[in-house]
């Protein structure tokens, strides 16, 4: 998986087969970073994570976010397939890596990685319903003496639930968005598109 560690590739390999899932996303990374014995795990417990609940949580999302589950297995566990967000995540956490003098992605590079992703993914959607800040962790991180970036932290948009939409009206719909400079997410699940659109900024609004 990347240049990600054995343990902690195999650690968010065991989450995503365990929920029966065949993809692997950044929730299932956030996952194998709670159950890691790393200062990076310590942090992420110390500001209230818990494993289990948070793997409760992933377990509890609609349907439409499961697709089609399987039963974890010991004998039927297949090649992962990484989902483009988790993609994304790791391809950022090299770029932290490198640019904090690494040779290696280390946890903390993935941890760093999720705090700044730009867009509310499933991972940090689910922290936000337990009441846990981005700033708590950064905090618990720099008390652990990980050295952190000297950048802020992003601001992340307000999304719009997953709406369905027909295949016809799938493509004008994603071109109209991209025309308008409107962020949007995309989901597929069961034949089905889906797509959430973050609300405009209310500067925006108001100028309306």
């Amino acid at each position: 998986m990347g240049y990600l560690a054995n343990s902690t590739s195999q650690r968010a390999s065991e989450a995503a087969w365990s929920l029966g899932h065949d993809w692997l996303g950044p929730e299932h990374l956030l996952l194998a970073l709670v159950a890691s014995p790393s200062i990076c795990g310590d942090a992420l417990r110390a500001s209230g994570i818990e494993y289990e609940q948070l793997r409760r949580d992933i377990d509890a999302l609609p349907a439409r976010y499961h697709g089609s589950r399987r039963a974890g297995s010991d004998t039927e566990r297949r090649p992962l397939w990484i989902w483009p967000p988790a993609q994304q995540l790791i391809a950022r956490a090299e770029g932290i890596a490198v640019g904090l003098g690494s040779a290696k992605i280390l946890e903390a590079h993935l941890l760093l990685a999720l705090l700044w992703e730009r867009q509310t993914c499933v991972a940090m959607s689910l922290l936000k319903q337990r009441g846990i800040a981005r700033e708590r962790i950064l905090e618990e991180l720099g008390r652990r003496g990980v050295r952190l970036p000297d950048v802020p932290l992003p601001r992340l948009p307000a999304w719009g639930p997953f709406t369905p939409v027909s295949e016809d009206e799938y493509i004008p719909l994603l071109g109209n968005l991209r025309r308008a400079g409107r962020l949007y997410r995309t989901a597929f699940r069961e034949g089905q598109h889906y797509v959430s659109i973050a609300q405009a900024p209310q500067h925006a609004e108001a100028r309306r």
